[in-house]
């Protein structure tokens, strides 16, 4: 006489069991009970099932996140501590398990989640992450979780459309003709892109030469928006020109899912710039040394600057202010950098003074940024946004200005993404974070574990 197991070596728990049995004679004369110890051995096993994961983008300091459900298929009724550890290609700099410890038992099952970072250099390919789930006794169980890295997409739509346009007074004491690349682009990927931008090259001559681009914000997934660049010294004769539009991440092959369009250029003269103007208003001031005290310092230049050298461009259309490559590169870098310095712009732009004073003061007269003095300096704001210094009349340092811009920014933005923006420890940005929120320039929101920060003004 034995006992037959079950082909399912999970279905019957380990250990010792009494299996009670009867006997019987074919007349049904005798009956006599009795019972048999079995023992059962342990069988250990887990599976880890992937339950979702959300894609990463090349270009950017990428993060994902994936789940993995670990079911125990053991037949030990009895608790015990599983745990789990990884591995990873060098294009994964970073993964955390969020359990990496489990209790469990028979027929029991855990979600997990794991965060994996990307280098911004990796490859568009697929990459995989290691899981290894250990017990006591070693090791249980290993899966491969691919995770895929993904490029954003753009793509011209429509035309690329090239005119000529008059612009009176665009040079000083003369007119030009100006030449306007005007057309639209589409994310056709399904990533939000915060920046994009389109690339116009001049290509009359074969060979790509990159003419400045046009920068894009805030451009969601399935959306586009329309463009314009301007050329002002086009090359007489026969033009050929070619947009080219880019994203952090996107293929740097300038023919790739780029438009062309031809275009004849007259030709044209301009007038002496600037500089000789700006040389005889200097004599006329009469005194060297009240010149020199003026450009001391770049709140005085800036001044001195606007006051000879706008009269001399008072004639731009209001649809023209915008789209010059130099002031969309200042109002891009203004909006990225809001409170920079003069100084700290034009060097960044690689401009003259009187170049970034031109065009600074006209995106300023036009409504499109602000500008405000700060000691012996003048700091450049977006036209619609607060300055700090106007908001509460606090003394606040350097670093929780910046805190402040970012907040007024991103309305909601957590302390961890602060401190990553700001590039210091969390708990320096906490510490900021406190004392602003003391003298009420800030308020805190909970949400989960999260801290969540707004503009006192902005809070509701």
């Amino acid at each position: 006489m034995g006992v037959q197991l079950p082909d399912d070596p999970y279905a019957s728990p380990s250990g010792g069991h009494v299996v009670p049995v009867r006997l019987l004679t074919d007349q049904g004369t005798m009956d006599v009970s009795t019972a048999l110890e079995v023992f059962v051995p342990e069988v250990r096993g887990v599976s880890v099932t992937p339950v979702g994961s959300w894609r990463a983008y090349q270009g950017t300091p990428n993060e994902m996140h994936l789940q993995v459900l670990v079911r125990d298929r053991s037949n030990i009724v009895q608790e015990r501590a599983v745990w789990l550890t990884h591995d990873a290609g060098p294009a994964i700099t970073y993964v955390n398990v969020g359990q990496p410890a489990l209790m469990m038992s028979s027929g029991s099952a855990v979600p997990v989640s794991l965060t994996v970072r990307f280098d911004p250099g990796a490859t568009p390919e697929e990459h995989l992450v290691r899981l290894r789930v250990h017990d006591g006794t070693g090791l249980l169980k290993e899966v491969e979780l691919p995770v895929q890295v993904s490029l954003p997409e753009l793509k011209l739509v429509g035309d690329l459309e090239v005119r000529a346009t008059q612009d009176e007074g665009h040079y000083a004491g003369g007119e030009a003709s100006i030449y306007v690349v005007t057309g639209s682009v589409e994310n056709t990927g399904d990533r939000y892109l915060d920046f994009a931008k389109v690339e116009v090259y001049d290509v009359s001559g074969g060979t790509p030469v990159s003419l400045g681009y046009v920068p894009i914000y805030d451009l969601p997934a399935g959306s586009s928006r329309n463009f314009r660049f301007t050329i002002d010294r086009a090359q007489p004769g026969d033009n050929t020109v070619m947009a080219h539009p880019s994203a952090p991440g996107t293929n740097g092959d300038p023919y790739k899912d780029s438009l062309q369009s031809r275009f004849e250029a007259e030709a044209v003269t301009p007038a002496p710039e600037g500089p000789l103007v700006f040389f005889v208003f200097a004599v006329a001031l009469g005194s060297m040394a009240g010149l020199v005290a003026i450009l001391a310092t770049e709140a005085g230049r800036f001044a001195l600057l606007a006051l000879v050298v706008i009269p001399l461009y008072t004639r731009l259309k209001p649809e023209q202010v915008t789209d010059h490559f130099i002031r969309g590169q200042i109002l891009g870098y203004v909006k990225a950098n809001p409170g920079e310095t003069y100084t700290h712009i034009r060097k960044a732009l690689k401009l003259s003074n009187g170049t970034f004073v031109y065009h600074a003061r006209i995106l300023e007269t036009q409504g499109h940024i602000r500008s405000v003095k700060d000691g012996a300096n003048r700091r450049f704001y977006p036209a619609d946004m607060r300055i700090p210094s106007e908001v509460k009349d606090v003394e606040l340092n350097q670093v929780q200005r910046l805190i402040y811009t970012i907040v007024m920014e991103y309305p909601g933005i957590s302390q961890t993404k602060i401190a990553k923006m700001v590039k210091l420890a969390p708990s320096t940005v906490n510490y900021h974070v406190n004392i602003m929120t003391k003298v009420g320039v800030i308020e805190r929101k909970r949400s989960g574990r999260l801290s969540l920060c707004f503009a006192t003004e902005d809070a509701d």
